[in-house]
């Protein structure tokens, strides 16, 4: 749902911004990993339900509060994260909140240029790669294949046109988050990576037990995403007993609640910090606090399994 007056208003944003947006020569990533990309997916699209059609009107509700003219404002900050012009306003965070949500979670931390255009407020993303903080200012470092297209070696931004976003600390902060990624990124749970390499090469393979390998290699993903709770897309109980398959599985949705309220305080703030009187509430979704308690009635005993399986897979609960 791109309307033309959303590619209007991405040209106008690209006249008026101080720092780029994209870097031609770091478009394609070669060390993404298949782990690394699976998790960023999960991890995103756990935060809010997929489509409005997929939820209950009567519990999934959005609200957003404030002077009239404050609102109208946030919606069109909004609509600058979102890919179309909604009205709805529970389909306007559904769209915005994963574009915060995937760099954010790809790399620990996230940077937007609050860009004015005319009257209006709007974000614009901004790389991660070659950016750097000083005193009063963000200045961005132009990779060297892109110095002919911007015409410098560098950018600069004043700190309060830039509005950064990082990991909380219920989820590790940016540091660790950063070590995570970068060990999702590496090698393979097929093979390793060497194994791999030879195989590229035409080199003859001595004999080599896959199966071991595999099972260490999940081991590891297991224990490095322990406290996210990501199961690695498998929906059966051969690596856990199935009372710590459905643990693993809430601590998994706890992460979705801690994140969506994390981005959902991030917005208020930046609502705040800009002057208005706007706030954003999501309600109707289950809570970290919530969930802590399911988990730990699961290991007590006092909450039975199809209670369980009702909350971390609703579509196929008995």
């Amino acid at each position: 749902m791109i309307t033309d007056r959303h590619t209007r208003s991405r040209h106008a944003i690209d006249q008026e911004r101080d720092l780029a947006g994209y870097f031609p020569s770091r478009s394609y990533r070669h060390d993404v990993g298949v782990n690394a990309h699976m998790f960023v997916e999960d991890v995103v699209l756990g935060i809010l339900p997929l489509y409005l059609r997929d939820t209950n009107p009567s519990q999934f509700k959005a609200v957003l509060r404030g002077e009239p003219s404050d609102i109208e404002t946030a919606q069109r900050i909004l609509r600058s994260l979102s890919d179309g012009n909604y009205s709805d306003l529970r389909e306007l965070i559904i769209s915005a909140v994963p574009r915060i949500a995937y760099p954010l979670v790809e790399e620990g931390n996230c940077f937007f240029e609050i860009v004015n255009v005319g009257k209006d407020i709007e974000l614009a993303s901004i790389p991660n790669d070659g950016l750097f903080r000083i005193p009063g200012y963000f200045v961005q470092v132009i990779p060297r294949e892109d110095r002919a297209l911007y015409g410098k070696r560098y950018l600069t931004a004043k700190s309060d046109k830039v509005w950064h976003i990082s990991m909380p600390t219920d989820l590790g902060g940016p540091a660790k988050h950063k070590r995570l990624m970068r060990f999702l990124r590496r090698g393979s749970t097929m093979a390793p990576s060497f194994y791999l390499q030879d195989l590229d090469k035409g080199m003859q393979q001595s004999p080599f037990d896959f199966q071991a390998y595999r099972r260490w290699a999940d081991s590891s993903v297991y224990a490095k995403t322990r406290s996210w709770g990501w199961n690695m897309r498998r929906f059966g109980t051969e690596d856990f007993t199935e009372v710590l398959w459905l643990h693993r599985r809430l601590r998994f949705k706890r992460a979705h609640a801690w994140l969506r309220r994390h981005i959902i305080s991030e917005l208020n703030s930046l609502f705040d910090r800009i002057g208005l009187t706007a706030r954003i509430s999501v309600v109707g979704l289950m809570e970290s606090y919530d969930i802590t308690l399911k988990m730990e009635s699961l290991l007590s005993g006092t909450e039975s399994l199809e209670e369980i399986y009702s909350i971390v897979s609703p579509k196929f609960a008995a």
